[in-house]
Formats: structure tokens, C-alpha cells, sequence
């Protein structure tokens, strides 16, 4: 069995690279807080305790963003290699002989990806010790002395380990489940495509949780505004913050019962005729959980850009309407990189990897729309156009997301009896994500496919039913 494990290993290794993007990113994310907060710690001093608490924020910011993330990104790996498990149960292995190969693949990519993200933090380490004392001087206006970084070996390697326990814990309950497929029915659900996105028992509990926690954060901004101190203002942003992540978490959790039906919901709204928009329309349909695989980093990426846009203008509106003329600590560009800069940089990775890698698939639909009669010009525009759905449901959660983020200031404002919730929405920063996020998601769409389209149609039909 074991030399069966690591043949398996090697097979499945394209297939890893495809969301390893999204895995080195969550080790960089993760590691690069921690290493801030040894260097603030070793450093010592009177505002250490001040950025230890930004850097643990964004680690916690980091760590929930990246559940989300690296479990569609396992989920897409498992998918991929659904014929190849199937085969290996045909082949008599049983379901904890499936699930223990599964888990020596995920500890490999893990620790793999743990070595290029632990360098990067280290590379970036001087960098953001920089970036978090020079915000601190130009905002705070405190006369903090340049900070030495600390490369502590102990804290990397802690990381590195709960790294790879979030990978396998995330991954085991996808190997599990799969192990149970009878085989003939998985090979069946890996060549048709005819997967089914429903809510487990397991994904309800956690969203009714989620749920609370957000209704929470709503609350909490009662107990904020009872007394108003120097902290009042920083608390809101805080809370703000928290409520954009946790209701990113949400959408994400209830993506079968919110993304799908809103999806197609708009999708029917557009009476185009034009025969490469109904193809797509009818593959997003088709493939309901690559969709919605495919749009929750996309969501989130979006969600947490336009939220910082949104709370950095809505901090500055609601200044100017109140009289303020002095800036405020914590309320501007720097603060929100601070705390969303990481988790950002995890959702966007992640959408990118995850396009990527389910372009085999989308190789596979093309070469048969290509037997079929459909022309070079239709096969280019079909994936576009999934693209396309991609980024619009996107947006329209994101949008969502920021909404929800302004209602703990609209909420809180008017309870501090100082502030007056004001908001002045910044069109330009809107169009610029919305334009970069539709370009980089059609380019990691569309651009993998192309290569095919110079491949012999069976050849690549050959090559998705042979994973």
C-alpha cells in the first residue's frame, strides 16, 4: 500500500500545484503576524503592545479567511482526483486506505508550501516592521523606534504545524466523505460532472454559529459607544472589520442555498440570444459546485477591497460632517492593510489558483463543444462568459459584504453622540476593483484553456479521463 501512496502522490501532484497558490499564501499570511509579534515582543518598548495587537488581528483575520479558502481549494484537488480514488477502491483498497493517501498528499503539499511561504515571511519580515512603525509615526504621531527583526525558528515551525493540521483537518472530511462513494457511482460523478452542492449537517451548525457571532458584532457595538473613551473609535473599525470577514465566512458557508439560486436568479434576467452566453449559462448550471467553488475567494476578494474602500470613506465623510479636522488613529488606507492586507492576499490566491486549476475540466467541455460543430471564436468566448457569471455574483456579495460593514458605523455613530454617520461612496476605487477583479478572473479563466484548443479534441478528452 505504501508504494501505491506514493505513486499516487507523484499523480497527483499537478493537480496540488493547481491550489497551491492558495496554501503558500495561507503560510505566508499566517507566519508573517507571528514573526512581527516576536520581533514587537523581543523589541519591547511602550507601544509594543499596541502593534502586537494589530498583528494578532490580522493573524486571527488571516486564519478565518483562509479556512474558507484552503477548503474549496482541497475540495477542487479531491474533486479533480475523484476517478483516481475510484480507481483505487475498484482496485481494492479500502475507505481508510483512501482516506490515509488523501492525508499523506495533504501533509506533502502542506509542508511543501509551508517552505516558499515561511521564506517569503522572512523576506517580508524588515518590510512590514517598517510599514507598521512609519503608519504609526504618521498617523499616531508616536516616536517609535525602528524595530529589528527577529527570525524566530520556534514560532516558524509552530505555524508551519498548525498549517498543516488546518490543511488536513480541512481535507479529511472531503477524503471521508469521497472514501464512502461507491466507486462505479464516483467514476460516474468524475466523468458527468453530476456533483450535487447541498448543505451538510456540519456546514448548517457552523453557519448558525457564524451567524450568531455576526449578530454579535452588532451588539457589541452598544457596549463600545457606553463609554466613550480614545479606544472608542478604533473599537467601531475593529468591529466593522470583524463583521466584513465573518459575513465573508457566511456567504461562503451558505454558498448551496445563497450563491447558486442568486446566480441564476440575474443570470435569467438577460434575454441574450447569442449561443456562446447560453452555453456558459447552461454550464454554470450544470457545474453548480465548480461555480460555487469558483466564486467564494473571487467574493471574498472583492468583499474585503470595496469594505476597506467603504470604511475608509465612510470614516472620512463622517469626519467632515461632524467638524472633524484632524486625521484620526486607525481610520485611514495604512490601518485597513494592516488589518485586511494578509487576508486579502489569501482570497485573492486563492481565486487565482482555484480558476487555474479547474481549467482541465473546462478542456475537457471545450474539445466536446469543439466535436459537436462549435467554433475557435465560440470556444474562447464560452469560458469568458462562465467568467463573466463569475465575477458578477461576486461583486453582488461583496457589495453585500460592505453593506454590512457600514451598518456598525451607521449604528454606532449616532450612539457615541459625537459622530454623524455619513458616507460618500468612492465610485473610482468601486470601478477599478470591479475592473481588475473581472480582469484577473477572465484571464485565469480563459487564458489556461487556450492551450488546448490546439490539442486534438480526444487527446484532451483522453487526458481528464485518465486522472
Amino acid at each position: 500500500m505504501r508504494t501505491i501512496m506514493f505513486a499516487e502522490l507523484r499523480g497527483s501532484l499537478r493537480t496540488w500545484l493547481g491550489v497551491s497558490l492558495a496554501f503558500v499564501a495561507t503560510n505566508f499570511a499566517l507566519l508573517l503576524p507571528g514573526l512581527v509579534c516576536a520581533s514587537v515582543a523581543a523589541a519591547g518598548g511602550e507601544y509594543a503592545a499596541a502593534l502586537i495587537s494589530i498583528a494578532g488581528s490580522n493573524m486571527v483575520f488571516s486564519a478565518i479567511v483562509s479556512l474558507s479558502v484552503l477548503g474549496t481549494a482541497t475540495n477542487l484537488a479531491l474533486g479533480a482526483r475523484h476517478g483516481s480514488l475510484a480507481r483505487l477502491a475498484l482496485g481494492g483498497a479500502t475507505p481508510q486506505q483512501i482516506v490515509r493517501t488523501v492525508v499523506v498528499q495533504l501533509v506533502a503539499m502542506s509542508l511543501l508550501s509551508s517552505v516558499l511561504g515561511a521564506a517569503l515571511a522572512m523576506l517580508m519580515l524588515r518590510p512590514a516592521l517598517n510599514f507598521l512603525v512609519e503608519w504609526r509615526r504618521f498617523e499616531a504621531h508616536e516616536d517609535i523606534a525602528t524595530i529589528e527583526p527577529l527570525y524566530s525558528f520556534p514560532m516558524a515551525l509552530a505555524i508551519v504545524a498548525i498549517a498543516v493540521v488546518v490543511a488536513v483537518v480541512g481535507g479529511l472530511r472531503q477524503a471521508r466523505r469521497a472514501s464512502k462513494v461507491p466507486p462505479v457511482e464516483a467514476v460516474r460523478q468524475h466523468a458527468s460532472g453530476s456533483e450535487v452542492a447541498k448543505m451538510s449537517r456540519l456546514r448548517i451548525v457552523v453557519a448558525i454559529v457564524v451567524a450568531i457571532a455576526v449578530v454579535g458584532t452588532y451588539v457589541s457595538v452598544f457596549f463600545t459607544t457606553a463609554n466613550m473613551n480614545e479606544d472608542t473609535l478604533y473599537n467601531l473599525v475593529q468591529t466593522g472589520v470583524s463583521t466584513l470577514v465573518l459575513l465573508a465566512v457566511l456567504f461562503s458557508l451558505l454558498a448551496p442555498v445563497l450563491i447558486q439560486p442568486l446566480t441564476f436568479a440575474w443570470v435569467r434576467l438577460l434575454p441574450l440570444t447569442i449561443p456562446s452566453w447560453q452555453l456558459a449559462r447552461r454550464t454554470a448550471h450544470a457545474r453548480a459546485p465548480r461555480l460555487l467553488r469558483s466564486i467564494i475567494p473571487v467574493m471574498m476578494t472583492i468583499g474585503l477591497f470595496l469594505g476597506m474602500a467603504c470604511t475608509v470613506g465612510s470614516l472620512q465623510s463622517s469626519f467632515d460632517a461632524s467638524g472633524y479636522t484632524k486625521d484620526m488613529v486607525g481610520t485611514g488606507w495604512r490601518a485597513m492593510i494592516a488589518l485586511l492586507g494578509l487576508p486579502l492576499l489569501v482570497s485573492l490566491s486563492g481565486g487565482v489558483g482555484s480558476l487555474i486549476m479547474m481549467s482541465k475540466q473546462r478542456d475537457a467541455e471545450l474539445a466536446l463543444l469543439g466535436i459537436v460543430g462549435a467554433t475557435p471564436r465560440q470556444r474562447v468566448l464560452v469560458p469568458l462568459f462562465e467568467a463573466v457569471i463569475i465575477s458578477v455574483t461576486a461583486t453582488i456579495l461583496g457589495l453585500a459584504m460592505s453593506v454590512g460593514a457600514l451598518g456598525v458605523f451607521a449604528l454606532g455613530f449616532p450612539l457615541t453622540h459625537r459622530l454623524v454617520f455619513a458616507f460618500e461612496p468612492p465610485y473610482g476605487i468601486f470601478v477599478g476593483t470591479i475592473l481588475v477583479t473581472f480582469t484577473i478572473t477572465i484571464a485565469a479563466t480563459v487564458v489556461p484553456t487556450l492551450r488546448a484548443g490546439r490539442i486534438p479534441e480526444p487527446a484532451v478528452i483522453a487526458r481528464l479521463i485518465a486522472d
